[in-house]
């Protein structure tokens, strides 16, 4: 994952897993382990948040930004995982 980007919905950056993977990363791994055998993510999986975000130009002209979501980081953790 990359470091320096924002928090996802959880407030929580990718340094912070990191930084802490060694303390939650079972319990997360069982969590997602878990989430594969019942075939279901819990809702704040599926939570996001939708922003605007500036293309060049700033946000002077709305018609120049574009769509996005933020999801919660573990979510982020469990696609990167699901595609290496």
């Amino acid at each position: 994952m990359g470091i320096e980007k924002s928090p996802g919905v959880d407030g929580l950056p990718a340094e912070f897993y990191k930084a802490s993977w060694s303390f939650i990363g079972d319990d997360l791994l069982a969590v997602l382990q878990g989430s594969f055998k019942r075939a279901f993510l819990p809702q704040s999986y599926r939570k996001a948040v939708i922003t605007l975000l500036p293309k060049m130009g700033g946000l002077q002209n709305i018609a120049k930004c574009c769509a996005g979501s933020v999801l919660c980081m573990y979510y982020n953790i469990l696609s990167k995982a699901l595609t290496t």
